[in-house]
């Protein structure tokens, strides 16, 4: 049966849901992870902002998971990818999208 993830896109390291540097265990407040020796970091604008994303959803969680905290960070995501160069975007997703 296939899952509700299955055919969605994946951008790099931390764009697309469920997708958040292929592994678990980053610390949000200090970036670093428990379970490995590095951190994956973002690999251009793009990709730092859907890192922020994630940093902001592991935030809402530990706040109690309201669905307020959720909509304010797909909020700041939708404002941030409005802000970055478009060029930039249509270059990163030509360069860096996989499903």
């Amino acid at each position: 049966m296939a899952g509700i993830m299955d055919g969605l896109l994946q951008y790099r390291n931390y764009g697309g849901p469920g997708h958040s540097g292929d592994y678990l265990g980053l610390d949000p407040f200090t970036l670093e992870d428990k379970n490995r020796e590095y951190v994956l970091l973002p690999a251009d604008a793009l990709d730092w902002i859907f890192f922020w994303h994630d940093v902001r959803y592991s935030i809402a969680r530990l706040k109690g998971g309201k669905a307020e905290d959720y909509r304010l960070a797909d909020s700041q995501l939708l404002k941030d990818l409005q802000a970055l160069d478009a060029g930039l975007i249509s270059q990163g997703l030509a360069e860096g999208v996989r499903s």
